[in-house]
C-alpha cells in the first residue's frame, strides 16, 4: 500500500533531529519505542525510494511493445514461462506494459477499454456512416453505465460528496472518446499523467468493484478467503495499490458489462499452452459491444493489442 497510509508522522524538533528523553537510564519501553520508530522511518525511506524508482523507470502505460520483448524477458527464466511467451506470440504481436504498482489491473482495464472503444470509432469512420453510428452506440452504452454508477455507489453506502470528483473524471474520459479531437496519441498522453486521470479513475473503478460485490454480496461471499464482503472491500478492494484477485476481476467486468479475457502466463503449463479466463458477459449483445484482452503474470497485468488497433495508431 501507499507508504503515506501506513507510516505515521514522526515528531521531530526544529533542527530535524529526534528528541531524546532526558533520563540517565531509559526504560525498556522507551528503548523499544525508539527502535520501532527508527525501523518505521527506514521503512518509509525504502518505500519512497522504491516508488520513486518505479515512477522514474516505468510509465503508467507503455507504448506498443512487440511480443518478442516479452519472449526476451524470459530468455533466462524457466522453460514453462518461455514456452508460454512463445505461445502468446502466435496469437498476438503487440502489447502494452502497465506500471506494476498494485493498480495494474484497474489501469489495464481502463486503458484497454478506452483504447478499444476509440479504435472502433476511428475504424468505423473509414467504413461509413452506419458503422460510425454503431461504434458511437457502443461508447454510449458504456458511458451510460458510468453515468448511472454514482447512484448505485451511494445506494451501497458510499458518500456522494467523496466520490463526485473521481466520478467526473471517469465519465469525462469516456465522454472524450466521442470527440473528433481525441486521438490514440492524446488518449495515451492523458492516461499517462502522474497523479492525474488514470489514478482518479483507478480508485473509482475500485469503488465500482466494491459496489458490485455489495450488490451481490451473498453470491460473492462464498468466494472470499476471509471475512465478510464489507471487510474484504475495505481491506482488499478500496485501498489503492492492492492487487486484484479473480473476485475483483469478475465484479468489475460485471458492473461495467464488459467482456474481459485474461491470458494466464503463470508457468503452470509445461507445454506452453495457456489457460484463458473469461470475466463478465461473453455474449456481444450483453457486453456493451466491446471487450478487453489482458495478460496475467504472477501479481501483474498488461494489455494485449490487436492488429487493427495497431494499424489505426500508426
Amino acid at each position: 500500500t501507499d507508504s503515506s497510509n501506513v507510516i505515521t508522522a514522526l515528531e521531530n524538533n526544529d533542527d530535524g533531529k529526534v528528541v531524546q528523553p532526558n533520563v540517565n537510564v531509559p526504560s525498556s519501553g522507551v528503548v523499544d519505542a525508539e527502535s520501532h520508530r527508527i525501523k518505521r522511518e527506514q521503512t518509509e525511506n525504502q518505500l519512497n525510494a522504491i516508488n520513486e524508482e518505479i515512477r522514474q523507470n516505468n510509465a503508467l502505460t507503455s507504448e506498443f511493445l512487440p511480443l518478442t520483448h516479452l519472449i526476451q524477458s524470459y530468455a533466462e527464466s524457466s522453460e514453462s514461462f518461455l514456452k508460454g511467451a512463445e505461445y502468446l506470440s502466435l496469437k498476438y504481436r503487440w502489447y502494452r506494459r502497465v506500471r506494476g504498482d498494485g493498480n495494474c489491473y484497474y489501469r489495464a482495464f481502463l486503458y484497454g477499454l478506452c483504447e478499444v472503444l476509440l479504435s472502433r470509432r476511428l475504424e468505423a469512420a473509414t467504413i461509413g456512416e452506419e458503422a460510425l453510428q454503431k461504434s458511437r452506440k457502443d461508447i454510449d452504452r458504456v458511458h451510460l453505465v458510468a453515468k448511472t454508477s454514482l447512484e448505485k455507489c451511494t445506494q451501497q453506502g458510499y458518500s456522494k460528496f467523496t466520490l463526485e470528483m473521481f466520478y467526473d473524471e471517469f465519465v469525462g474520459i469516456l465522454s472524450s472518446l466521442l470527440k473528433d479531437t481525441t486521438t490514440p496519441a492524446s488518449l495515451h498522453s492523458i492516461l499517462n499523467h502522474e497523479n492525474g486521470v488514470s489514478d482518479y479513475c483507478c480508485w473509482y473503478l475500485r469503488v465500482l468493484t466494491a459496489t458490485q460485490l455489495k450488490i451481490d454480496r451473498e453470491r460473492f461471499s462464498a468466494f472470499l478467503e476471509y471475512g465478510d464482503v464489507d471487510t474484504f472491500c475495505s481491506e482488499e478492494v478500496e485501498p489503492m495499490h492492492k492487487d486484484v484477485g479473480m473476485v475483483q476481476a469478475i465484479a468489475l467486468a460485471e458492473f461495467m458489462g464488459v467482456k474481459v479475457d485474461v491470458e494466464y502466463l503463470d508457468g503452470r503449463n509445461p507445454d506452453g499452452k495457456l489457460v484463458v479466463h473469461h470475466f463478465g458477459p461473453q455474449d456481444q449483445n450483453e457486453s456493451n459491444g466491446c471487450g478487453v484482452t489482458l495478460l496475467y503474470r504472477p501479481g501483474h497485468y498488461d494489455i494485449f493489442i490487436d492488429d487493427k488497433l495497431m494499424e489505426l495508431c500508426e
